[in-house]
């Protein structure tokens, strides 16, 4: 299967896994345990390059790797080139992958992912990790793009346009019980998800809330914060929350986050 596990509907682990997170967030990622920084970094000649940090838990990557054995698979990587070469062809034309690296920390393993772009006006980055995680599922991954337009000048301007919860379809479930909830916040302990812009040159100004330099920060959740906090607890680990958009909507207003609360930000930049 090319690196990748599948995951067994008979398997008592797997099971409960797809049971839980059916209630909770099943549409965002198939598993927690997992730490994913995107950034953006851009020029202002339009070019730039997209570099995604893939981190998973130690534990659940060993627990991946045994259900890949039990299904016949020998060498279990997190690393598919395939999978990711294919990824660029969904950011947009003119995208290409440039390569990836392994990276092992002492929370977990992963790889650092580079893709170049030529033309940032028909970029497009999903922010939802579900692509990234190896697992096959019969259900699509949920896709929520993040969408740019640069008009020259000088300075030139940028427009980001971010994913907003109406824009991602998803079926009503029923409410989890207070069982799956401890569940799945088991699943969810330490899992992080950020999506940055960087300016590759000057960042003259921007109407985005969170900057630091010449980095904007769209989105930095630690679910450690939302899992210790009852009410963003129920509220992001239900139907309240079917897509990532729809938790920045719910912790956008919360302390401890940085999320922007704008559908669109402006960067100046030269």
């Amino acid at each position: 299967m090319n690196g990748r596990a599948t995951l067994d509907e008979d398997y008592s682990i797997g099971s409960k896994l797809r049971l839980v997170l059916a209630a909770a967030l099943a549409a965002i990622v198939l598993v927690g345990c997992l730490q994913v920084e995107t950034t953006i970094r851009i020029r202002p000649d339009n070019s730039g390059e997209v570099v995604e940090r893939f981190l998973m838990n130690h534990d659940v990557v060993e627990m991946l790797a045994g259900m890949a054995l039990m299904s016949g698979e020998q060498d279990f990587s997190l690393i598919n080139e395939d999978d990711l070469r294919s990824r660029a062809a969904l950011m947009g034309p003119g995208v290409s992958f440039v390569g990836v690296e392994a990276l092992t920390q002492s929370w977990g393993e992963g790889y650092i992912a580079r893709y170049r772009f030529d033309d940032v006006n028909t970029l497009r980055v999903n922010q939802n990790p579900g692509d990234s995680v190896p697992l096959e599922s019969e259900e699509p991954s949920v896709r929520e793009y993040l969408t740019f337009a640069m008009r020259a000048g000088n300075p030139a301007t940028l427009e980001i346009r971010l994913p907003q919860p109406g824009d991602v379809e998803t079926a009503a479930d029923e409410p989890p019980s207070e069982q799956e909830l401890e569940a799945a916040t088991q699943f969810y302990r330490d899992m992080r998800i950020a999506v940055r812009v960087e300016v590759l040159g000057t960042l003259v100004d921007t109407d985005a809330q969170h900057r630091s330099g010449n980095t904007v920060t769209l989105l930095d959740l630690d679910f450690n914060a939302i899992l210790d906090n009852p009410a963003l607890r129920r509220a992001v680990l239900s139907n309240q929350a079917s897509s990532l958009a729809e938790v920045q909507r719910i912790a956008r207003d919360a302390e401890g986050f940085d999320v922007e609360p704008k559908d669109h930000v402006m960067i100046r930049l030269r």
